[in-house]
């Protein structure tokens, strides 16, 4: 749906040392699919680059059995990437900080126009993923 309300950068609330944030909607998907899902989509800024484009949430699982669920991002059109790093959702509560994906920037190190986010659950009626106080943050390049 490309009518959905964008989340628009910020300053910084929650990240120390950010330069930009960029607050996304909750997760509470209830029903387990072993595909991608569309979550939100991220506009482009000229401060976004490779390495110091971050993700920060919240986030867990059902809180038993198989762990699966899993955060996603792409340049829309193109094949998923995953970037909640090489593990699924814990089943407790915690807080995942990732860099997004070397691979969504252009070749000069810059952002496309949008990138795509999404997440799996996982196979199974039982399956769910929560995550809160989600955003995208910006810190400044590393020297």
């Amino acid at each position: 749906n490309m009518a959905e309300d964008l989340p628009l950068w910020g300053p910084p609330s929650e990240v120390a040392g950010a330069l930009l944030e960029l607050k996304l909607p909750r997760i509470e998907a209830k029903t387990g699919a072993d595909y991608e899902t569309h979550w939100t989509r991220i506009p482009a800024n000229e401060a976004m680059r490779a390495g110091s484009t971050r993700i920060r949430c919240t986030w867990n699982d059902q809180g038993w059995g198989e762990s699966t669920g899993r955060l996603y991002a792409r340049i829309p059109g193109l094949k998923w990437m995953a970037i909640s790093g090489t593990e699924p959702a814990p089943h407790k509560a915690t807080t995942l900080d990732e860099a997004l994906p070397a691979e969504l920037f252009l070749a000069d190190g810059s952002a496309p126009p949008f990138i795509e986010l999404g997440y799996k659950t996982g196979e199974g009626s039982n399956k769910k993923l929560l995550v809160r106080e989600a955003r995208v943050y910006i810190t400044p390049p590393s020297e």
